[in-house]
This record gives C-alpha cells, structure tokens and sequence, in this order.
C-alpha cells in the first residue's frame, strides 16, 4: 500500500525509487547507462473538466496500460502523482540511446490513440522528457537527480509545443536557474523603482513626419543591466 498507487497498480514515487537505485547501482558496474522517461498529460484539467474525475482516472487507468505494454522487460514504472508517469530501464553502453530514442517515438504515437470512455472519444496527448544516468562530466547520479534531469526535460518538451519528448542536456538546467533569478530579479525591481518608461518615435511612413511616441518599460537591473 505504501509502495503501489492504486488507481493504476504501478509504483509510486516511493516505490520506485529503490528499483532506480539498484539499476543505477548495476548499470554503474557493466559501464552501461539507465534511461528515465518522465510522461506527463498535456491539457489534463480540461479531460477532467470535459468528463469529470471519473472520465479522467479512466484516462490515467488506460495511459498506465499502454506505457505498461511498451516497458522493457528489464524496466519499472511508476506514477509519480497526478497525471505524470516515469518509467526507467538500463542502456547498453554505447547503443541504448537509439533504443530509448524509437521508444520515445512509439509512446508518443501509443498514448495519442484516441481513448473512448462511454459516448466520448478523448484525444490524448504528452510530453516527455528524457534523462540518461551518463552525462558528460558528471559522476553518476542517484534516483532523485535522475528524476529531476527528466522533469526539466518534460518542461523544455512543454515549452516547445507539447507531444514530443526531450532529452536532458546540462544547458536546461542553466537556463531555468537564470530564468528563476530574472523571476526573482523583476519582483525586487517593481518594489525598488528599476522599471523606467523609454520612448520610441512613431514615424508616419509616407511622409516622415514625427506623430508620436510609444512608451516600453525597461528594467535597469543592477545585476543584468538594462532588460527589455
């Protein structure tokens, strides 16, 4: 009970760390490499807003059966909470990239099959993001980093238009901390008085003549300088 989510009968979080750990731990001693997909609904409020949290359990229940059908023998699965699932399984060193590549590609084309629940026909799709326990430079990671390399992936998958997967690269991570610091940058600076108005001349085009101004905001940060 402590181990399994019960609407779909896959792992959950805590259960399925441990099997990430011991593949992790194995992998590491035959120079191989572990996979972790991280699969996350796109748009799922609007199936449970569309056909009620009944409707939507029936649309997790069916997910889990087809990532499930698609799993390596040698892999686990697992829903991490809410509508997103991860599944892990080893690489073989050098060659296991194709392999996680065309099982990307053929979970993306499985989960889009239309799922039918009563008189409603449901278009499902996902993004999912793609980590390897092998990155250059880094000493191999734990469970826990390995799941997060993923999620970040499955958000620059988001960012880039849904129904498509990403893999990991050290960059992404980079990106989010110095957008988190713009975040964070932006509320100190709408309190300290840093946005100021520039002006830019609006020009009528036949016949050159000034007709007025547009005012933008630009942030004068102390850290970025001045920011559009």
């Amino acid at each position: 009970l402590a181990e399994i989510d019960p609407l779909t009968g896959c792992y959950n979080r805590r259960g399925i760390t441990p099997s990430i750990e011991e593949m992790l731990r194995t992998a590491q001693g035959r120079g191989g490499e572990v996979a972790l997909f991280l699969i996350d609904l796109d748009n799922f409020k609007t199936i449970n807003d569309r056909c009620g949290h009944k409707g939507g359990d029936a649309v997790l229940v069916e997910t889990a059966h087809r990532i499930k059908r698609l799993l390596p023998a040698e892999g686990v699965c697992a829903r991490m909470g809410g509508d997103e699932f991860a599944f892990a399984f080893p690489l073989e060193a050098g060659t296991g990239r194709a392999r996680a590549d065309r099982l990307a590609a053929d979970l993306l084309a499985a989960i889009s099959t239309p799922v039918t629940i009563a008189d409603l026909t449901i278009d499902v799709t996902v993004s999912v993001g793609l980590a390897s326990s092998r990155q250059p430079g880094d000493p191999t990671p734990d469970a826990e980093m390995l799941i997060h390399w993923a999620d970040i992936a499955m958000y620059h998958a988001k960012k880039h238009g849904r129904d498509r997967y990403a893999w990991f690269e050290p960059q992404m991570e980079s990106e989010i901390r110095f957008r988190n610091a713009l975040e964070n940058g932006v509320r100190r600076g709408i309190g300290a008085g840093e946005f100021v108005p520039y002006y830019e001349q609006q020009i009528d085009i036949q016949t050159g003549e000034l007709v007025g101004f547009e005012m933008l905001a630009r942030w004068k940060s102390p850290e970025f300088g001045v920011v559009s």
